[in-house]
């Protein structure tokens, strides 16, 4: 009982998260490899976004990323954290989006080949996702 009880919360905040969404763009990527350093190349415009909204880049490389944004570091992705705010940036305009991978997980262990997994720009209704991620 308590299985069904579990899977359908977790079915209903699933739903839940997919409404929140207002915006979503998957994003293509050239690649470059260099030593053990893999670098994914991405052009494209940033949605303007409200107050109450909150826009993020979400993605997943297989390893340990860094999050350059117009040549600026802005973040990191890993195992554990695969979501960037990138607020301060949603302006309309045409940016550049580096992510430098090396193929290792948490505390350096190494991991298989360096590969993008999936990455997207997502503008979520920011009152919601708090919700949802206080109910997770």
């Amino acid at each position: 009982m308590t299985d069904r009880i579990n899977k359908a919360f977790l079915r209903n905040l699933a739903e839940l998260h997919a409404t929140s969404v207002k915006y979503l763009e998957y994003l293509k990527w050239s690649e470059k490899k260099k030593d053990e350093i893999t670098s994914h190349l991405s052009r494209t415009a940033f949605p303007k976004i409200k107050d109450d909204e909150v826009c993020l880049f979400e993605g997943w490389f297989n390893g340990e990323s860094l999050v350059k944004i117009d040549s600026k570091l802005y973040g990191q992705l890993n195992e554990l954290q695969k979501k960037v705010v990138i607020n301060t940036l949603c302006d309309g305009k045409i940016h550049e989006i580096t992510v430098e991978t090396v193929p290792r997980s948490l505390f350096g262990m190494p991991t298989d080949e360096v590969r993008h997994i999936y990455s997207r720009i997502a503008v979520y209704d920011e009152e919601m996702l708090n919700v949802i991620y206080y109910l997770r």
